[in-house]
C-alpha cells in the first residue's frame, strides 16, 4: 500500500464520520430538550451524545493519518498531478485548516466525554461549541473532500460552486 492509498483510505474516514457526529449530536441535543419527561428518551439523548463524540475523536484520529499521508501522496503523484497543482494546493490549504480544526475541537470534546465519565453533566455551552465546530468542520470536510474528487476528476469541480467557492 503506498502513501496515495493511506490517503484516499483515511480522508474518507472523517468526511463520513463527521457530518455522522453532527447529526447524532444535534439528535441528541433535541432529544435532551423532551426527556424532562421520560427518563428513556433522557438515556436515549446521553448514547447519542455519547457516540457523536466518539466519533468526533475517532475522525480526529484518521484525520491525522490523512494528513501526515497526504504531501507523501503528493511526491509520489508530483507529474501526474503537475496539471491540477492549483487546485492540489487549495485541497491542502483547506485539509490542513480541517486539521488543525480538529485538533481544536479535540480538546472540548475529550472534556466532554471526561465530564461524562466522571457522571457530571456538561454545560450547555460545552456541548454547543462541541455541536459548532462539528458543523464548522462538517462543511471544510466536505468542501476539502470536492476538492479532492476535483484533483481526479476536474469535471467535478463547477458542480458545486455555489457551496464551495474557489480559493
Amino acid at each position: 500500500m503506498t502513501a496515495a492509498h493511506l490517503h484516499l483510505i483515511a480522508v474518507h474516514v472523517p468526511v463520513v464520520l463527521m457530518p455522522l457526529a453532527l447529526i447524532l449530536l444535534g439528535l441528541g441535543a433535541w432529544r435532551d430538550r423532551a426527556s424532562s419527561f421520560d427518563d428513556r428518551t433522557a438515556s436515549s439523548a446521553a448514547t447519542l451524545r455519547a457516540t457523536g463524540r466518539w466519533l468526533i475523536v475517532a475522525s480526529g484520529i484518521a484525520g491525522a493519518a490523512a494528513y501526515f499521508s497526504g504531501p507523501i501522496a503528493f511526491e509520489a503523484l508530483d507529474t501526474e498531478l503537475e496539471s491540477v497543482r492549483d487546485l492540489v494546493e487549495s485541497h491542502a490549504v483547506i485539509g490542513r485548516a480541517v486539521f488543525f480544526g480538529l485538533i481544536l475541537l479535540a480538546v472540548p470534546t475529550l472534556q466532554a466525554i471526561l465530564r461524562e465519565f466522571e457522571e457530571e453533566a456538561p454545560s450547555r455551552r460545552l456541548n454547543a461549541v462541541v455541536i459548532v465546530g462539528a458543523a464548522l468542520l462538517s462543511y471544510l470536510l466536505l468542501w476539502t473532500g470536492h476538492l479532492g474528487g476535483a484533483i481526479r476528476r476536474p469535471d467535478i469541480l463547477g458542480a458545486f460552486g455555489w457551496l464551495f467557492p474557489k480559493i
